[in-house]
């Protein structure tokens, strides 16, 4: 067989996939529009598109100070497809940061979350990377299951001028601090819209993902809809941990962090990028995949990189878990990628994943119930008492704060 029929055959075994699942998948295409007083940014609009790249809604104003109407194609593509759905919950995947997605398809597009994370395990290279089977898409293999993921795919970041003429230091402030506030309007709008036609809905997200997730759980909540989602999971989130806390204080639903005290990446980009906006080493910084939140009736913070010591009780955790989901969890980096990646790359831990979609009743006060050894072993664990200070407005302020920075380091 030539190369060029291998890969011609490859496609269309990709695109019938896709067909025949009917996957409901979303690209929110940001507008770079510069700080929220800048000139353009009042009129500024942002896309949200199908995944093949239709367009469902491209009138996002930025500046949207509720929830907006789904279009009648939104309305139409979210019915259709929650009522295939035969009573299984519907599991939106949010990516993490470095994922800049086109309005259409293009699978040379490193940065486009269906290339990757979203992907077919037989059409990846490395199949672990794949979230399809952790939610009960496709099985390890990629063979179809059942059509239960709503994969959302959105810009995380800009170019220098991008973030530069918004104000700030680098491209992180700007997906942390900016494109997650304006993406948790779109994403929402996808789940309130799969709640009212009354789909059961579940949440997976990585990384810088989980900003985005805890400030769209915060927006449905302020809009009434705090009991549209029933589960969320949550891995080596980047989201800063009072955040958090405030954002999941009326929420209805269960949270499950996975949290690793080893987490590089976290360490030296997400609690260290946010500087001075969050200035380091103190309480402001402190972030989820690393630190954890705190223990409520709701939220539990599961931590991977246990120690076998007093505190760690790392060999009672792991016959915990063999008792209960016949796996244990690992902080490794796999195949070349670093302990950021690990949460879903490594096999114990992407079968546990699974127990998380797959058992109806599972629930954080459950778990805790049965014995499992939650928190986060840190001195200070769950001491959260400082306030969530505001992310200034203005190009002006955003510098100013940038440049006194800046001169008390001289």
């Amino acid at each position: 067989m030539s190369l060029y029929l291998w890969i011609s055959l490859q496609k269309i075994e990709k695109l019938y996939f896709f067909m025949e699942m009917k996957m409901l998948g979303f690209r929110w295409i940001a507008t770079h529009a510069g700080a929220p007083d800048s000139k353009d940014f009042s009129s500024a609009k942002d896309q949200l598109r199908d995944k093949s790249g239709n367009t469902l809604y491209q009138d996002i104003l930025k500046l949207n100070p509720g929830l907006p109407e789904p279009s009648s194609q939104l309305k139409a593509d979210v019915s259709a497809w929650v009522q295939k759905l035969n009573g299984a919950a519907a599991v939106v995947l949010v990516h993490g940061f470095s994922y800049d997605p086109k309005t259409e398809e293009d699978e040379e597009n490193k940065h486009d979350a269906f290339n990757t994370v979203y992907a077919n395990p037989k059409d990846l290279k490395t199949p672990f990377t794949s979230w399809l089977p952790l939610v009960g898409e496709t099985d390890e293999s990629g063979n179809q299951v059942r059509d239960v993921a709503v994969p959302f795919s959105w810009t995380t970041l800009g170019k220098l001028k991008d973030y530069g003429r918004a104000g700030w230091e680098n491209s992180y402030q700007y997906g942390a601090f900016d494109l997650t506030v304006q993406a948790s309007h779109a994403l929402a709008l996808i789940i309130s819209t799969l709640s009212h036609v009354g789909a059961t809905i579940d949440l997976l997200a990585h990384s810088l993902g989980t900003r985005l997730t805890m400030q769209t759980l915060s927006l449905l909540t302020q809009n009434g809809l705090g009991n549209a989602v029933r589960r969320v999971v949550l891995m080596g989130g980047a989201e800063l941990s009072i955040d958090a806390r405030d954002a999941s204080l009326d929420g209805g639903y269960d949270v499950f962090s996975l949290v690793n005290r080893g987490d590089t990446v976290l360490h030296w980009g997400a609690s260290k990028a946010v500087h001075p906006f969050r200035h380091n080493n103190t309480e402001q910084s402190l972030v989820l995949g690393r630190d954890g939140m705190r223990a409520t009736p709701h939220w539990i913070d599961i931590q991977t990189n246990r120690k076998d010591n007093e505190t760690g009780r790392r060999r009672e955790f792991d016959n915990w878990f063999i008792d209960n989901f016949k796996t244990t969890l690992s902080e490794d980096g796999i195949n070349g990628r670093g302990t950021h990646w690990s949460y879903y790359m490594q096999p114990g831990n992407r079968e546990f994943l699974k127990a998380l979609f797959s058992r109806e009743t599972i629930s954080a006060s459950g778990l805790r119930a049965a014995g499992l050894i939650d928190g986060v072993d840190r001195n200070n664990y769950g001491d959260l008492t400082a306030s969530v200070p505001p992310t200034p407005q203005t190009f002006a302020e955003r510098r100013a704060i940038i440049d006194e920075d800046s001169q008390g380091e001289r």
